[in-house]
């Protein structure tokens, strides 16, 4: 699963951004996941956070929270609810 965290830059210098992922038991944040980008002056840039679900039906949601920050300022924080159907659990295995 891919989340997408738009990040948007307005001052006139380049800016590095942190993009944070809370996972719930089970799920795992992918190491190819955008974790510290820059972020051009005047421009925003869209970051894939990508997590994989566990390879088990759950009937229950997980909470997946995300946060972005730039120079110990957090910019946006949020989360996302998501559960794994019999279809994908069948995909994962």
């Amino acid at each position: 699963m891919t989340i997408p965290l738009l990040v948007k830059n307005n001052s006139s210098q380049p800016q590095q951004v942190t993009a944070e992922l809370n996972v719930s038991p089970g799920w795992k944040q992918k190491a190819d996941s955008a974790a510290v980008v820059s972020v051009p002056a005047h421009s925003e840039l869209t970051l894939a956070l990508r997590v994989v679900a566990p390879a088990q039906q759950n009937d229950n949601f997980a909470e997946i929270r995300f946060r972005a920050l730039s120079g110990g300022k957090q910019l946006q924080e949020g989360s996302v609810f998501v559960k794994v159907s019999p279809y994908v659990a069948g995909q994962l295995k």
